[in-house]
């Protein structure tokens, strides 16, 4: 009787342990999921559209965390209810209730995820590769698929064994009472369908919207926060800054627009932007200004007719516009303009309307309405009207060296150019608060600096090609000049800088490595190299330009602090990230350190071959760094064995 008493307790001991085992598994299993899906969430809003991405929302990640802590919160909530009935009552009808609703929340979102998102490939008609599949190959989705069903089938099983293993009595008071657990059953067979339904035709909804053609969803969605942004600003009266956000918005909307498979919407929103800041124009008295918005909007709605997809706001908005742009065009004409003035502007406008389909008609159209106006001014005496003819022929001379620049039309595009910033100086001067004029000022200066950075490195090419290295020097030098002035001034800032990043790592690759060794100059290269991990500290490649220069210029121990950083980022070695390790603990006479990090080279390398043999990109990709790789072990291994160590290396190119 001891015995049989001792084994009924040993049993319902394991129950219990089994029980408590099973509730920390399932909450920290939801625990997990939540933290994943929150982590991965502001990577989806930085990036919207990607493989089960998010669809643009124009709301920032700010704005729209609080919408995912609730949904996450309404997903996970009816389990976490039942999880803590389980703790607080005991019932063993719960674990199984517990363990499905963790099973629907865990296992069935990311079935109802994966099939949608299958169901709108297949509905998209688009030829399916092997990229498009890959959202199914995310390790840690398949460790929450595989982990729900395994801690279901294991609360599943171990409720329907409670009656084994436990006593009469024991398994009475946790047993709970049948309408409450029938009630139970209902709301959480009720909850998971729910759930994987709603989640499942949210999901098939945003796939079928990201896989239309001609969608460009991370450029629309910053084209839509930067309009929100606008509104909020100009509502507030800070139409600077509104204007500024607006800009942005309309130069997204005209990259997407551009596409002849975009959406309607892409129109219609570029349309809406240029009405907006018609409106900013002219509350702002700003009339000429307004006046250019509101055409371009105008154009927009006229060329989309009456199409079917075209809403009645929207036709209504443009209707608003056309009776506001009649009566600016009246003022205008009443008071400004002459008969050349207007001969001028149509001559400009149809230059502009012909420029992508006749570019020799557009050009000599430009010509004649720059001579028109050039003729105005000579004549004009009103001081704002001359500022108005002055900014007309900037912005003449801008685009007719746009469009010789598109030509191929070098030296013709610098002669305008340069009369365009000469006259948009004027148009500044005479109006300083036009944000207008300062803009198209800015944009031609970026367009004179982009033909003079086009030129310079072209003459790079030819004159390495020469091995006149000393030229070459001298153009890395005037391009640093002119990236370090776009960095500063250009419109767009962000793209001026990655363009200086990139020049200035590889005038670092070229001072490093010249062929000449009078030119070359590996303190300079370090200083570039810093400049660009100061610029840009993220990619991993930065670090190890800067790690290998610093090789070169002797400064070993800095060499692997950099290589250090860059594993930070990397994640881990490759091939040649061992090779550089191993020569910089060479040079610092640590032998035994130097041949490990060698060895960690060719096992890198041989492990790197037999992945990619299985893989034809990978193997295409191996293939393109092997003579890289063979360079730099051909030096480490001379280095290294001792065999002419102290010999001039030119070394490999980037």
């Amino acid at each position: 009787m001891r015995d049989e008493g001792a084994g009924q307790k040993l049993r319902e001991f394991c129950y219990h342990e089994q029980l408590c085992g099973s509730f920390r598994c399932l909450l920290w299993l939801l625990v997990a999921q939540s933290v994943f899906l929150i982590v991965s969430f502001g990577a989806l809003v930085n990036l919207p559209g990607s493989e089960l991405g998010l669809a643009p929302t124009g709301e920032t990640a700010g704005e729209m965390l609080p919408w995912m802590v609730l949904w996450l919160g309404l997903c996970v909530a009816w389990p976490m209810v039942l999880l803590a009935m389980l703790r607080a009552l005991r019932w063993h009808q719960l674990l199984g209730m517990a363990g499905f609703a963790v099973l629907a929340a865990t296992t069935g979102r990311l079935a109802s995820v994966w099939t949608a998102h299958l169901l709108a490939l297949l509905g998209s008609g688009m030829e399916l590769t092997a990229g498009n599949f890959r959202f199914l190959a995310d390790p840690l989705d398949w460790l929450l698929l595989i982990l729900g069903v395994v801690y279901y089938r294991r609360a599943r099983r171990l409720a329907s064994d409670a009656r084994k293993m436990l006593s009469r009595q024991s398994f009475s008071e946790v047993t709970g009472p049948k309408a409450p657990v029938y009630g139970l059953y209902a709301m959480t067979l009720g909850y998971a369908l729910v759930l994987v339904g709603v989640i499942g035709l949210g999901r098939y909804e945003t796939s079928e919207y990201l896989l239309q053609p001609g969608v460009d969803v991370q450029s629309e969605h910053r084209a839509m926060i930067a309009y929100n942004r606008g509104v909020a600003l100009a509502e507030a009266g800070k139409w600077a800054a509104a204007e500024d956000s607006f800009q942005r918005s309309l130069r997204l909307w005209e990259e997407l627009a551009e596409n002849p498979a975009a959406p309607l919407h892409y129109r219609t929103n570029l349309a809406d932007t240029l009405n907006y800041l018609g409106w900013m124009c002219w509350e702002q008295d700003r009339r000429a200004d307004a006046e250019v918005y509101y055409d371009r909007a105008v154009e927009i709605a006229d060329a989309l007719g009456d199409d079917s997809g075209l809403t009645d706001e929207f036709l209504e908005r443009m209707a608003e516009v056309r009776e506001v742009l009649e009566d600016l065009r009246a003022d205008r004409f009443d008071l400004l303009l002459s008969e050349k003035d207007r001969e001028a502007e149509r001559k400009f406008e149809e230059a502009r309307f012909k420029g992508q389909r006749a570019a020799t008609e557009a050009e000599g159209l430009y010509g004649e309405a720059i001579a028109l106006w050039e003729e105005l001014l000579a004549q004009a005496t009103n001081e704002a009207y001359r500022a108005y003819v002055i900014g007309q022929l900037a912005t003449a001379y801008q685009s007719l060296g746009e469009m010789q620049l598109r030509r191929e039309k070098p030296s013709e595009a610098q002669l305008s150019l340069e009369q365009g910033i000469d006259y948009g100086q004027q148009a500044v001067a005479l109006d300083p608060e036009r944000p207008l004029w300062k803009h198209n000022l800015q944009l031609t200066r970026d367009l004179l600096a982009h033909l003079h950075l086009r030129t310079l490195g072209q003459e790079i090419d030819r004159l390495y090609e020469e091995q006149r290295f000393a030229d070459v020097l001298d153009r890395y030098r005037q391009m640093t000049r002119i990236l370090e002035q776009q960095a500063d001034q250009a419109l767009d800032r962000d793209e001026a800088r990655d363009h200086l990043v990139s020049h200035l790592n590889q005038f670092a690759w070229f001072l490093a490595h010249c062929a000449d060794p009078s030119i070359r100059d590996t303190g300079s290269a370090v200083a570039y190299a810093r400049r660009v991990v100061e610029l840009q500290p993220d990619p991993a490649v930065h670090w190890y330009t800067l790690a290998l220069v610093q090789y070169r210029h002797g400064r070993h121990r800095d060499s692997l602090d950099s290589l250090d950083q860059m594993k930070v980022r990397q994640g881990e070695f490759d091939p040649i990230d061992w090779l550089l390790v191993a020569m910089n603990w060479y040079q610092l006479d640590q032998k035994d350190a130097a041949n490990a990090a060698l060895n960690e080279a060719k096992e890198s390398h041989e492990h790197s071959r037999r992945k990619a043999k299985s893989d034809s990109l990978l193997w295409l990709e191996f293939q393109l760094t092997r003579p890289g790789f063979e360079a730099m072990w051909q030096e480490a291994d001379e280095l290294i064995r001792g065999r002419d160590p102290r010999r001039d290396r030119v070394g490999w190119e980037a």
